[in-house]
């Protein structure tokens, strides 16, 4: 998986991303690649978009050309074929969601991450740190794929779109909060 690739090539030195384990909001934890063959697919189709797991039931629904209205899952089809790009993915994990999507104008893939406190080991910041706010940031993961750069000052209006795609419980993000809800 791609934290392999990235303890190879050295990003958990780097001084950004440095925490180990799955239970983190950067690449190496929420990243897992996807592999596809069978009919229809083509066999030289490499896409770089980032996709749920949640959308596999309504595209394997679509394979076999059964209707899944209702499902809350949408078809990779369009994505698989090259012809259209996926909805914005989202994982979330006790203090952390993250929120990555493609945008078409510039075809950047860019991932919020929003923490409760600070985010987790980003710029040697200790994990169990808390704060009566919740950390916002954004990276273009096209351009740093190591999230070394936090872009959300200078493109808080892509933040803002991607902040609608959180969780239900992460949606207060980037406000501060009432210190007897921590």
């Amino acid at each position: 998986s791609i934290d392999h690739d990235m303890k190879k090539k050295g990003a958990w030195t780097k001084g950004s991303t440095i925490g180990f384990g799955k239970a983190q909001p950067w690449r190496g934890s929420t990243d897992v690649p996807l592999a596809c063959m069978g009919p229809g697919i083509p066999s030289d189709l490499v896409v770089h978009e980032p996709v749920s797991t949640l959308d596999l039931a309504a595209w394997f629904l679509d394979m076999m050309e059964v209707a899944h209205a209702g499902l809350d899952s949408k078809s990779l089809m369009p994505v698989v074929m090259g012809t259209g790009l996926a909805r914005p993915v989202t994982s979330a994990f006790h203090g952390f969601a993250i929120v990555q999507a493609r945008f078409p104008a510039g075809g950047h893939v860019y991932k919020l991450v929003c923490c409760r406190g600070p985010c987790p080991y980003y710029q040697d910041m200790h994990p169990k740190t808390l704060a009566k706010t919740w950390e916002m940031r954004l990276f273009n993961i096209t351009a740093d794929p190591y999230e070394e750069h936090d872009i959300f000052a200078q493109n808080s209006d892509i933040g803002a779109v991607l902040a609608e795609s959180l969780p239900t419980a992460m949606q207060n993000c980037g406000q501060t909060e009432d210190s007897s809800q921590l």
